[in-house]
């Protein structure tokens, strides 16, 4: 794919803002010829945070209204399953 047209979809990406950053990554990537970067089935909340695109602060507010569901992978130890924070934009 031409430069010019790698510019202008990540100039769309990049002011769409249902579009996480992992997602850019990986679109990104793929325009370029690259793989799509993988990523893990479950994250730590700063990781999830950020696949969403919002802060921490309102992960965790997100966490205690019951929108996302954590999964205590050992006492105490915590993870989200991706294909949970996925399904939040549907």
């Amino acid at each position: 794919m031409k430069k010019t047209n790698i510019d202008i979809i990540e100039t769309i990406l990049g002011s769409d803002q249902s579009v996480s950053s992992q997602q850019r990554e990986q679109i990104l990537a793929i325009c370029k010829g690259k793989p799509a970067p993988i990523t893990p089935s479950f994250l730590k909340a700063s990781e999830a945070a950020k696949y969403l695109s919002v802060s921490l602060n309102t992960f965790y507010l997100m966490r205690k209204s019951g929108k996302v569901k954590a999964v205590e992978i050992s006492p105490g130890l915590k993870r989200y399953k991706r294909s949970d924070l996925d399904s939040l934009g549907n």
